[in-house]
């Protein structure tokens, strides 16, 4: 998992943990944390809670596109 997250970093991305998602830029991974930046703070999250990381898409416009998750 490290290893994958590690080519995501600079990227803006929706991680999914065991309780909800983050959407942040990824801005560092250590061995077993990954320190996600967001407006104002800095969130760490343990790479052990982590389920799935996904990059947050563009249109060709370079606008957000919406995403919609079903819980």
């Amino acid at each position: 998992m490290k290893e994958s997250i590690e080519k995501l970093v600079g990227q803006r991305c929706i991680i999914s943990t065991i309780r909800q998602d983050y959407v942040g830029e990824i801005a560092e991974v250590s061995a077993d944390s990954l320190t996600l930046k967001k407006k104002n703070y800095d969130l760490f999250i343990n790479l052990n809670y982590i389920v799935s990381v996904r990059p947050l898409t563009t249109n060709k416009k370079g606008k957000k596109k919406l995403f919609y998750t079903t819980s």
